[in-house]
C-alpha cells in the first residue's frame, strides 16, 4: 500500500513538472504580447 502511494506521488510530481516547463515555455514565447494573467497564470480558453 505505501508503495502504491509513492508511486501516485511520483506520477503526479512529474505531472507537475511537465506543467511548470509548459508555464515557462509559454512566458518565454508569448510573453512579449501584453497577456491576460489571472493569479499569476496566462488565462487558456
Amino acid at each position: 500500500m505505501q508503495q502504491r502511494s509513492l508511486r501516485r506521488r511520483q506520477a503526479h510530481r512529474k505531472v507537475n513538472h511537465r506543467r511548470q516547463i509548459r508555464r515557462t515555455l509559454y512566458f518565454m514565447t508569448e510573453h512579449k504580447a501584453p497577456a491576460p494573467l489571472w493569479n499569476g497564470k496566462p488565462k487558456t480558453g
